[in-house]
C-alpha cells in the first residue's frame, strides 16, 4: 500500500512537471500582457473630449434604452456621429460592472489584450515557434502610444479600432495565402465591425489590403470571384443598413457625418488639429515608439532578405499595411496622435523580425562553453532589451500622473471622485465653468445617483449664500471682481467661494 501510495505521488508530481513545463511559457506571456492593460485602469480620471463624450453617450443610452441614436444631454448627438459599436460594449460592461470608469475602460483594454492575441496566433501560425510572436507582444505592450491614454486604457475608439483592423489583415492575408471561405468572411465581418466602430476610419486598410493582392498577383483570381463579391456586398449592405436606419430616426445624421468624418476632417483643419506631412513620423519616433522606431529599418531589411519565403512575405505585407496607413493620415488635414495606432501590431511584427533572428543566432552560437549555458544566452538577450521598457510601461499605468495643462484641467475631477467617495459636501454648490464639460457632466451623473446634486453653468446668475467652484483664471476672476465672498477651499487652482454680496459698484 504504501508503494502504491509513492507511486502515486511521484506520477502526480510528473503530471505536474509536465503540466507547468508545457504551458510556462503561456502562463508567462498571459501575466506579462495583461498588467500593463488592465492594473489602475480607474486611477486617472474621465479624460476631456472623445472619451468623456463616449462616456455620455454611454451613459444615456444606459438609462434611455435608445441604443440606435446616441444622445448628449438627452438629444440626438451630431458632433459624435460614430456608429455605436463601442458604446453598446460600454453599456453592457455599466449594466455587468456598474456604472464607473471601468465600465467604460474595459472594452478598450480587452480590445487590446484580444490584437496581442491575434499578433501572437498570426506569427504561431505562419512562422511555427512562440517566441517571434512574444517578441513582437512585448514590442507591442511596450509601445509608449499602444498602453497609453486614447488607446488601451481609456474608453474611446481606437484600441477597438485597431483589434478590428488587425483582424481584417490578418484574415485577409490568410486568405490570399491559402484561399478560405472561413478566411473571407472574417476578413468581411471584421471590416464591417470596423466600420461600426468608427465609420469611415474602418476602411482605411483597404487600399493596402489591395496592394498586397497586386504584388502577390492575386487580384483577379481571389478578388474577382462570387464568394468574394458577395462578402463585400454583404459588408456594405450591412453597414449601409445601420446608416440609413439611423437617419430615418435621427433626420440630419447622414449630412453630419459627411462632414464632420469624410469632407471636414480629412479635407480641413478641425478643432486646430494640425500638422506637417511629417507629424505621424515625429510622433513615432520621439514619442509613441520610441524605444524601438529605430529598429525598424533593421526589421525591414533582415525581412526583405531573408532566406525564408515566408518571413519575406509578412515583412512585404508589414510594410505596405504601415505605408500606405501612414501616407493615408498624413495627408488628412485634421492630425491626432491617436490615428497612428492602427500601424503599431505591423511595426512589432517588423521589428520582432530582426529581434528574433538576433535570438535564434545566440541559440545556435558557441560564443560560451556548455549547452546550459548556451541555451541561456538568447533569453538572457531578451531580458536585458525588454526590462527598461517593460518596468517604463508599468510604472506609467501603475504610477500615472498628470503632466502639463492636464494638472490644472483634472484638478476638478479629482476633487468630484473625492465627493463621490464622501470626502466632501457639495450638495446644492454650483460648479461656473466655461466650455467644454462633457467630463465634468459624467461626474454631475454620478453624483447625482448618490443624491448630491450640482449645476454646472458658464453664466450663472449667482446671488447671496451661492456655494461657488471655479477652475479657470477667467470664472475666477470674475468672482473676485464682482463678488463679495468667503473661501471655503482653496487647492491650487480648484477654489470654493461663498457669495456673500455683489459688490456695489458692479450693481450699479
Amino acid at each position: 500500500m504504501g508503494s502504491l501510495k509513492e507511486d502515486s505521488f511521484l506520477l502526480s508530481e510528473k503530471v505536474s512537471s509536465d503540466w507547468f513545463r508545457k504551458y510556462s511559457k503561456a502562463i508567462l506571456f498571459f501575466i506579462l500582457v495583461s498588467i500593463p492593460l488592465f492594473i489602475h485602469l480607474e486611477k486617472l480620471p474621465i479624460r476631456t473630449w472623445d472619451e468623456s463624450r463616449l462616456a455620455i453617450n454611454a451613459y444615456e443610452m444606459y438609462h434611455n434604452g435608445n441604443w440606435l441614436v446616441t444622445t448628449f444631454e438627452g438629444t440626438p448627438d451630431l458632433w459624435n456621429t460614430k456608429p455605436p459599436l463601442m458604446i453598446w460594449l460600454q453599456v453592457v460592461c455599466m449594466k455587468i460592472f456598474g456604472v464607473s470608469k471601468l465600465g467604460l475602460r474595459l472594452p478598450s483594454a480587452l480590445a487590446g489584450f484580444l490584437s496581442i492575441m491575434l499578433l501572437m496566433l498570426f506569427i504561431r501560425r505562419w512562422l511555427n515557434s512562440f517566441w517571434p510572436g512574444f517578441i513582437a507582444s512585448l514590442i507591442l505592450i511596450t509601445s509608449f502610444g499602444y498602453v497609453n491614454v486614447h488607446v488601451t486604457r481609456t474608453g474611446d475608439y481606437d484600441s477597438l479600432l485597431v483589434l478590428f483592423l488587425t483582424a481584417g489583415a490578418f484574415s485577409f492575408y490568410n486568405y490570399l495565402e491559402s484561399p478560405s471561405r472561413k478566411q473571407l468572411l472574417l476578413s468581411g465581418l471584421f471590416l464591417w465591425l470596423g466600420i461600426m466602430n468608427k465609420g469611415v476610419h474602418g476602411l482605411l486598410f483597404l487600399p493596402g489590403l489591395f496592394i498586397l493582392a497586386i504584388v502577390q498577383k492575386k487580384v483577379k483570381s481571389h478578388l474577382f470571384n462570387r464568394n468574394f463579391l458577395l462578402t463585400i456586398s454583404g459588408v456594405i449592405l450591412l453597414a449601409a443598413g445601420y446608416y440609413a436606419i439611423r437617419e430615418q430616426w435621427n433626420p440630419g445624421y447622414l449630412n453630419a457625418v459627411w462632414h464632420n468624418e469624410i469632407m471636414g476632417r480629412y479635407f480641413e483643419v478641425r478643432e486646430n488639429n494640425k500638422g506637417d506631412i511629417w507629424y505621424y513620423y515625429d510622433m513615432l519616433s520621439k514619442h509613441h515608439y520610441t524605444y524601438w522606431f529605430w529598429l525598424l529599418p533593421c526589421g525591414l531589411i533582415a525581412g526583405v532578405f531573408s532566406r525564408e519565403t515566408v518571413i519575406r512575405k509578412i515583412t512585404w505585407f508589414s510594410f505596405i499595411i504601415i505605408v500606405s496607413y501612414g501616407l493615408i493620415i498624413s495627408l488628412s488635414k485634421t492630425k491626432l496622435e491617436w490615428y497612428e495606432a492602427p500601424m503599431f501590431p505591423f511595426m512589432a511584427i517588423l521589428i520582432a523580425l530582426f529581434v528574433y533572428q538576433i535570438f535564434i543566432l545566440l541559440k545556435k552560437s558557441n560564443l560560451v562553453s556548455g549547452i546550459y549555458v548556451r541555451n541561456v544566452l538568447p533569453y538572457i538577450f531578451l531580458f536585458i532589451l525588454f526590462y527598461h521598457p517593460y518596468q517604463a510601461t508599468i510604472d506609467k499605468v501603475y504610477f500615472p500622473k498628470e503632466s502639463g495643462w492636464d494638472i490644472d484641467t483634472y484638478r476638478i475631477c479629482y476633487f468630484l471622485e473625492e465627493t463621490i467617495a464622501g470626502k466632501h459636501d457639495i450638495d446644492g454648490y454650483i460648479l461656473f465653468f466655461k466650455g467644454y464639460h462633457a467630463h465634468l457632466l459624467f461626474y454631475k451623473y454620478l453624483l447625482a445617483e448618490k443624491g448630491i446634486d450640482i449645476t454646472i453653468k458658464e453664466n450663472p446668475e449667482l446671488k447671496k449664500g451661492d456655494n461657488v467652484i471655479v477652475t479657470q483664471p477667467a470664472t475666477d476672476l470674475h468672482i473676485t471682481e464682482c463678488f463679495e465672498y468667503e473661501t471655503l477651499l482653496t487647492d491650487n487652482n480648484l477654489k470654493v467661494y461663498r457669495i456673500i454680496a455683489v459688490k456695489q459698484n458692479k450693481q450699479e
